[in-house]
């Protein structure tokens, strides 16, 4: 932990009087699946005063990384109406929140309801929901998910004689170094970094550089994580 923390932990707990938990940053990572296919489920339920019944067929494909879900009905009235496919995209929803690979949140996926059926006896659209999260928690087993970590676009503005001391700190953190060229009279470098190597790193840039060399960091995409960081994350 950098002094510059330190120093806000202190003032938080003595100025402030803030209960402070404190502990390891954490990684946002997210689930996402890389085939599609089609997926059928039924679900009833009788008894002790309620009686649901709800069957739907999903065709569903991965998406773009970056988005979160794209939904599509395509069954019409009287078969289904809008409610029902509104309960079915409720189901699909809380099923991507958490993955079958560690319980992150599914990103980056295409869901169509392309047939379904209700029995008018048990007209409960809540079955609809229960259906369809059931059909997507069973889908993205299928799906073969993949886990991704936050890649953060980097900028390190530091003096030529520390240059070197920047690019192999950078190569240790499996940074993807993109360009280096010459800003006023720094170098500029610019390279893209999982989020999970880049705590320490401010500490780190001043012990390399003396203290001369400055860095800006934003999210730029979710990559697939590498098979270390994967097994590190579930064990497996």
């Amino acid at each position: 932990m950098g002094w510059v923390s330190c120093i806000s932990i202190y003032r938080l707990l003595r100025e402030f009087k803030t209960e402070v938990n404190v502990g390891k940053p954490q990684v946002s990572y997210r689930e996402t699946v890389s085939t599609g296919g089609k997926v059928e489920e039924a679900y009833r339920r009788e008894g002790q005063g309620v009686n649901q019944f709800a069957h739907v067929l999903l065709e569903f494909e991965p998406g773009a990384k970056d988005s979160g879900l794209v939904f599509e009905n395509i069954v019409k009235e009287p078969k289904l109406n809008r409610l029902h496919a509104e309960q079915v995209r409720k189901g699909i929803e809380e099923a991507m929140l958490a993955g079958p690979i560690a319980g992150f949140p599914v990103i980056g996926l295409k869901s169509r309801l392309i047939d379904g059926r209700f029995d008018p006896q048990m007209p409960d659209v809540n079955a609809f929901k229960v259906a369809a999260g059931m059909a997507m928690r069973k889908a993205m087993r299928d799906a073969r998910p993949i886990l991704l970590e936050p890649v953060m676009a980097l900028e390190v503005m530091v003096p030529e004689e520390y240059l070197s001391n920047i690019m192999t700190d950078l190569n240790g953190r499996r940074a993807q170094v993109n360009n280096v060229i010459l800003k006023g009279h720094l170098q500029c470098v610019e390279a893209n970094a999982a989020l999970s190597e880049m705590f320490g790193y401010s500490t780190q840039l001043r012990s390399i550089s003396q203290g001369r060399a400055t860095y800006t960091m934003k999210f730029a995409s979710y990559e697939q994580v590498s098979p270390q960081t994967l097994k590190r994350i579930t064990g497996v």
